[in-house]
């Protein structure tokens, strides 16, 4: 329901309790603000100001749109005979006939409008997209056959023309070869669209079910003329496939990782030659560790080796991203490369253990652990706090538990250790109000623990649990609890 003006008051504080920006305008029947340039979309009676003269002159070209579709969805083909402004017509977001029948995979249409009007196999719409692009987007791989037919069939005058008209090119048309038509396809099929995604990103969006990504590099292969600088489609697609990045900085390589597409995969690393520079954008690498995908991650690693020290904007290792998710058997398998990587701190001065003891994965801990002869010197940049610390601020009740209860001597060091601060594990959690870790680390059958360690604020654990008994309201019951449980166990 809308929020009456009585409302309006009480939920001002709410939103500037939360930080929203009351400059922003707010729709008070939606969930999210709204840009300050939300057009007007509310509809209520207001004067006349003109009346426009044109809009009876566009019934045709409504016609035109629906025959278009007509002709599409099966109708006469005589249509195109009938109607010859068929080829000119274009929807509300710039799609030609062309577009359609590509879209819906009509390949006799297609073939009979590339016999008529080649131009339409240059047209891009309001998104830029080729029709390459818009078959792509639904799969048509017989489509892009019959496209690709299009495209490389110079020898046909009007379609020479055509490509000319799109280059804007002045030179003479003897002059245009296969190789001058290769360049042109290699060029076409890598275009990107308004979200840069090119006809092969298209593809693997539409292929979630892994059904057609691989056919379309069956049908590139079968174009080996070479341009003047040796590239040919059946090669350029796999390099085409782990360089150009779309707007999501994603490759197409990383879209099939994404998809757990494992036969793509395999044929892209395969194709793409055994250069392991390290490319821009989302590491195909780390998607396959996010999905967990143990095959396809070491389909890659194998291919890719030198991938596994690639680093991001925040100077993250893929170790740190397997940590963090506490994925047990990718952290395997990249300490079985490098051992080296658990050392290696990120832009926030993180490890990756401490990154896996903020997700409180306890497996993927005890497995860096072994790579740690001392963890009182894992410590981060920022606080210098090791993993317990981490675990007992952000109430993280099973790595805690681990550390307590493990009978390493090394493990000990850390339940008494104080950061930058001056502050222990139990400082930590008193003052992030997590009772059942207080709970865990002040049990009377637990004697590791010095209750009376002060910080560099002269503080005990009890003296910050106090002052937020104090100072804070909406905690008492938790500050109460704590307080209870470290008297009693003094």
């Amino acid at each position: 329901q809308p929020i009456h003006n009585s409302d309006r008051s009480s939920l001002k504080q709410f939103r500037e309790y939360f930080g929203w920006d009351l400059k922003m305008p707010y729709d008070w029947t939606m969930s999210e603000p709204l840009d300050e340039k939300e057009l007007e979309i509310e509809t209520e009676p207001s004067e006349v100001t003109h009346v426009n003269e044109k809009c009876c002159k566009f019934d045709n070209q409504i016609n035109l749109i629906s025959e278009a579709y007509h002709l599409v969805y099966g109708g006469p083909k005589n249509l195109l005979d009938e109607s010859c402004n068929l080829t000119e017509i274009e929807t509300p977001m710039q799609n030609s006939v062309l577009h359609i029948a590509a879209w819906n995979g009509n390949d006799e249409i297609v073939t009979l409008l590339i016999e008529r009007a080649p131009k339409l196999l240059f047209k891009l719409n309001k998104n830029k997209d080729s029709v390459l692009h818009v078959a792509a987007r639904n799969g048509r791989i017989s489509t892009i056959k019959k496209l690709f037919e299009g495209y490389t069939n110079f020898e046909r005058h009007d379609i020479k023309i055509a490509w000319f008209n799109y280059n804007q090119n002045e030179s003479l048309e003897d002059a245009y070869d296969d190789k001058s038509n290769m360049k042109d396809l290699l060029k076409f099929v890598k275009l990107e669209n308004g979200e840069g995604n090119t006809m092969f990103h298209e593809i693997m969006f539409c292929d979630k079910r892994n059904i057609v990504g691989n056919m379309i590099f069956k049908v590139c292969e079968e174009y080996k003329t070479e341009d003047c600088s040796g590239k040919s489609l059946s090669n350029s697609c796999y390099e085409y496939v782990t360089d150009i990045v779309n707007h999501e900085k994603k490759t197409v390589l990383y879209l099939a990782v994404e998809n757990g597409n494992t036969d793509v995969v395999e044929v892209i690393l395969e194709k793409c030659g055994r250069n392991d520079n390290t490319r821009m954008g989302l590491s195909p690498l780390i998607a396959a560790i996010m999905i967990h995908n143990q095959e396809i991650l070491r389909m890659i690693i194998k291919n890719k080796p030198t991938w596994i020290h690639s680093m991001d904007k925040h100077d993250r290792f893929p170790l740190h991203y397997a940590a963090s998710i506490g994925y047990l058997d990718g952290v395997d398998l990249l300490l079985g490369l490098c051992k080296c990587c658990t050392i290696q701190r990120d832009k926030y001065g993180y490890f990756p253990i401490h990154l896996a003891s903020y997700g409180d994965h306890v497996e993927v801990v005890n497995k860096l652990l072994q790579y740690c002869p001392d963890p009182t010197e894992m410590l981060d940049t920022s606080h210098e706090r090791n993993i317990l610390h981490i675990a007992a601020k952000h109430g993280k009740y099973e790595v805690v538990r681990y550390i307590l209860e493990s009978e390493i001597p090394q493990h000990h060091k850390l339940i008494n250790q104080k950061d930058k601060n001056g502050d222990t594990a139990l400082h930590l959690a008193a003052r992030s109000l997590h009772p059942t870790i207080v709970y865990y680390l002040v049990n009377q059958n637990n004697k590791r623990v010095d209750l009376d360690l002060v910080n560099k604020n002269n503080e005990t654990a009890l003296d910050i649990v106090s002052s937020h008994y104090e100072l804070d309201k909406s905690s008492l019951r938790q500050a109460s609890f704590i307080i209870h449980l470290i008297i009693l166990k003094h």
